[in-house]
């Protein structure tokens, strides 16, 4: 009876290691974590100066958007406040400590220099051609500080390969307006050199044609924020956005290219644009001239496809799932939308399952920015942002992170081949697997004990 006993307790231990390994897969873990945010300074002179001069402030410093290249980590900082001294970075370790340091330079990263970066929220990576995306507002200091235009609105295409300035497009102030604008967010299609930039404060939507070096922008009834959803409370700190900062803010693309999904940051809804609206802009650009004219045809090619749980910042589609962050709810989620990939527009059905992907109440919250790496892992930022908005911040514990998570899916950048089969839905399969072994074991068990 013994070893009946062993045998058992054998089975039960394998399953718990299965549990337990896949559980560890799919949950999210930090990889790095700050109090206050520091750089790689060339030397102790120059952060002292930048000190004095109030061009450094660690505690404004708060990380926003993430990309992951030949792995390496690229953030950026953004400037809504005096004292960042760099707003492109890339994550370095330094005397045992991660620190940030300026992409690709200091010089790039100097306020003032119109040929650099002045206000990126934002950035993305081809990795197949090595180009990062770039999002530059210019508009500083935008809420502490001291407001300050110095450089117009600009998108920097970047070749990091060869370590180059590739592109710099400037956007004419009918495109997004010098005085106004804010640059949330931004995907692309590579193949086709088209970038769709997400204007938060003008509430619209920004299009560029790398081949034609063009750009337009457009708006629309569906990139406003939504009447009495402007109010997110975390953590019991409530923010009440003004209309003209929760409007349009994440974006993503799917993998075939044929459309885009947006979200306001005031509101729920997800909503689907096809992207051969825009192949009929570059063919008849008169039609931006004239508003009505393009709404009329803009609107056919729109549709609300469902809501989010929560409010979100930053969207990411991957072969197979949508993913964000539930901001209200400290909480990670996916939404599986293989229905979405071919859908003409017109209503989804609701009840495709939203799955939660991790919690945590004092380290996820506000996230941020997501990407997907070629390793299949899933990166995002958080940060304790609420509290910088409130000013009610304590630097006694770590108040920004980086998170990964397998998710086992490409990112939409990797062209669609309909072939991948996403793991997002772990607990579901895993579930069964398991149950299967149980089954299995259980069975082996009675065996033993006849015989």
């Amino acid at each position: 009876m013994a070893r009946c006993f062993v045998f058992l307790v054998s089975c039960m231990y394998i399953l718990h290691a299965a549990f337990s390994a896949e559980d560890n897969k799919t949950r999210p873990s930090v990889v790095y974590k700050w109090t206050k945010i520091d750089y790689n300074w060339p030397n102790k002179t120059m952060r002292k100066e930048y000190i004095i001069a109030y061009d450094y402030y660690a505690i404004t410093n708060v990380i926003s958007g993430i990309a992951v290249y030949k792995n390496d980590t690229y953030v950026t900082v953004t400037r809504i406040s005096q004292g960042v001294p760099s707003a492109v970075n890339k994550i370095i370790e330094k005397d045992g400590e991660y620190v940030l340091e300026p992409y690709p330079s200091w010089e790039m990263n100097k306020v003032g220099n119109c040929d650099g970066f002045q206000a990126v929220q934002n950035i993305i990576v081809d990795p197949n051609k090595g180009w990062m995306w770039i999002i530059d507002h210019g508009r500083i200091n935008t809420l502490w500080g001291g407001l300050k235009v110095l450089c117009p609105p600009k998108l920097i295409v970047y070749d990091m390969e060869n370590e180059t300035v590739v592109r710099k497009h400037v956007f004419p102030d009918n495109v997004a307006t010098h005085n106004d604008s804010f640059f949330a967010d931004i995907v692309i299609d590579p193949e086709s050199g088209w970038a769709f930039i997400t204007n938060n404060l003008e509430n619209r939507l920004v299009f560029y044609s790398f081949d034609d070096d063009v750009s337009y922008s457009f708006s629309h009834k569906s990139f406003l924020p939504e009447i009495r959803n402007h109010t997110i409370t975390v953590q019991g700190s409530t923010i009440r956005l003004a209309k003209v900062s929760a409007g349009v803010d994440g974006i993503a693309m799917s993998p075939q290219r044929d459309y885009i999904l947006y979200s306001p940051l005031g509101g729920y809804g997800l909503y689907q644009l096809e992207t051969k609206f825009f192949t009929r802009i570059l063919r008849n650009a008169s039609l931006t001239l004239n508003d009505k004219a393009y709404a009329s045809i803009l609107d056919r090619h729109i549709s609300r496809v469902g809501n989010r749980i929560a409010h979100s910042r930053g969207l990411l589609l991957g072969q197979k799932n949508l993913f964000y962050g539930g901001i209200s709810l400290d909480a990670l989620y996916s939404w599986e939308v293989a229905s979405l990939l071919s859908l003409s527009p017109g209503p989804i059905p609701g009840h495709v399952p939203q799955i939660k992907m991790g919690e945590d109440a004092e380290q996820m919250r506000w996230v941020d920015s997501l990407t997907i790496d070629t390793e299949q892992n899933l990166w995002f930022t958080s940060s304790k942002f609420v509290r910088y908005l409130s000013d009610s911040i304590i630097f006694n514990a770590p108040t920004m992170f980086i998170w990964k998570v397998y998710v086992g899916e490409d990112s939409y950048l990797k062209p669609y081949n309909g072939s991948q089969t996403s793991d997002i839905s772990y607990a579901v399969r895993n579930t069964h697997s398991c149950l299967f072994l149980l089954t299995i074991s259980v069975l082996a068990f009675v065996v033993y004990v006849v015989k």
